[in-house]
């Protein structure tokens, strides 16, 4: 059976496209036939991350424009035989509703089909800028977060959004720093499960292996001595219905 997880943020710049990228990557290593759509049709990066953006002639706008058919626009995202991804636009489409609509048949018609295990949609980042509708009822929606007030509360206002819509609802805390939930000069991680009201599915570290990985055109998880890798898998266990432990910051 098929799982459709929708990974969303309430604000830019959290990490989200990160997580959506090496969770993809996690269930494929775990032998699981993964597809990921990047839905953002202004600002697509979800290639970028794969390290693959140079790999590809046609993605999903090519699609909605005609210009190829579906199958021309799926590519394999790195090594895996399991993982595969369709790019965002590269060019601004004259019917933005349309091709998010698009996005959304396309994405159910997977999901109905069984063809892939696990369909993961990369959402436009922030709230209130369309990303409702790809709360779809009975998904997985993943709100990524960092443990500042500004996210937490915009992290909030999206879980509203997703519960509203039917969806199931969990929270990562993407880029916690262990020394300064330590010293008091971040929020203390049970205070922002608490506000928040979501459930944790998971907590990533901060990983200054991050950048290191974007610029070398590899994910998080295939960079050694990376402090992020395990959480990771640790999520990507749970999306696929497996319990694990969270990372251990202490």
């Amino acid at each position: 059976m098929s799982r459709l997880t929708v990974v969303a943020s309430g604000k830019g710049g959290v990490g989200k496209t990160t997580l959506a990228a090496n969770l993809a990557a996690c269930l494929a290593k775990r032998g699981k036939k993964v597809i990921a759509f990047d839905c953002d049709i202004y600002l697509k990066n979800l290639d970028i991350v794969f390290g693959v953006q140079n790999s590809h002639i046609w993605d999903i706008g090519d699609v909605f424009e005609g210009r190829c058919k579906l199958e021309d626009a799926v590519i394999k995202a790195g090594d895996s035989d399991n993982l595969f991804l369709v790019a965002g636009p590269l060019r601004a489409t004259e019917n933005p509703q349309g091709l998010t609509d698009f996005i959304l048949k396309t994405a159910k018609e997977f999901l109905a089909n069984g063809e892939y295990d696990h369909i993961i949609l990369d959402c436009p980042s922030g709230a209130g800028h369309g990303i409702e509708e790809y709360f779809i009822r009975g998904s997985h929606v993943i709100v990524v977060a960092t443990p500042d007030l500004t996210s937490i509360h915009d992290a909030q206002v999206t879980a509203a959004a997703a519960y509203a819509a039917g969806a199931d609802v969990s929270l990562v805390v993407n880029r916690i720093r262990a020394k300064s939930v330590e010293d008091g000069t971040s929020p203390d991680m049970d205070e922002i499960i608490d506000s928040v009201g979501i459930k944790l599915l998971g907590l990533i570290p901060e990983d200054g292996k991050t950048s290191e990985a974007l610029n070398a055109g590899k994910l998080i998880t295939d960079i050694k001595r990376s402090r992020s890798k395990k959480s990771y898998a640790n999520i990507a266990a749970r999306v696929d219905g497996e319990f694990t432990e969270l990372y251990r910051f202490w």
